[in-house]
């Protein structure tokens, strides 16, 4: 099963309703700039025309191989900011949330012994984060983070759990968050995501997106 990847390069080819028709209109290149649920959210760099038909095919290299998905486009987006849905059958990476990696201002207290640990904050999203850590701390233990995002509003506090350690790190996922302080960080996350796909050269090549229409 083929998976895509943030920061990947795509070709994104208009279709009809049965997803390998010919089209007249052309392919355009795309960065994969994240997964947000069950969406790619691309960057078309430098498009500016509504694409003529949702029913689209997602094209990129994988293995050496072009892969090729079906799917449709969310109504409504920006046309240099398409979201693409698979619809094949295909899955897209399980993770529901996007991950930024990002150092923003992070106090974290554990919660059993009361006291600040020293962290530095890895990643970010919406459903938790990553720090390092200067110490221990179990699985499943409870700990109190704050953390102060660059929008000039109040700091984020939440509960969290500890799910995961790695050596780069420990992984933490909010036990309880207010919807706000969660739509603050996805704005965050999906705005930096953005300004980096838009700053990646794009260097999808159209014309496999069109051999993949003319043999289908």
């Amino acid at each position: 099963m083929q998976r895509l990847r943030e920061g990947q390069q795509v070709t994104l080819t208009p279709a009809n309703a049965d997803g390998y028709a010919g089209q007249r209109a052309a392919p355009v290149g795309c960065v994969l700039a994240m997964i947000e649920g069950p969406e790619a959210i691309l960057v078309a760099g430098g498009h500016r025309e509504p694409f003529p038909t949702d029913h689209c095919m997602l094209s990129f290299h994988h293995a050496c191989q072009l892969v090729a998905l079906k799917g449709r486009l969310k109504p409504g987006c920006p046309a240099d900011e398409p979201h693409f849905r698979v619809s094949d059958g295909v899955q897209l990476p399980r993770r529901e949330a996007s991950r930024l990696e990002i150092d923003l201002p992070l106090r974290v207290v554990d919660e059993r012994a009361g006291e600040p640990l020293q962290v530095r904050l890895r990643d970010l999203s919406s459903g938790g984060l990553r720090f390092e850590l200067a110490g221990t701390l179990g699985l499943n233990e409870r700990v109190t983070v704050s953390l102060t995002l660059p929008d000039g509003a109040a700091a984020i506090e939440v509960s969290a759990l500890v799910v995961r350690h790695a050596d780069d790190g420990v992984a933490v996922r909010f036990v309880s968050i207010r919807d706000a302080d969660r739509t603050r960080i996805v704005d965050l996350v999906r705005a930096r995501k953005l300004a980096i796909a838009r700053g990646t050269s794009i260097g999808a090549d159209p014309t496999d997106a069109r051999a993949l229409l003319a043999h289908a």
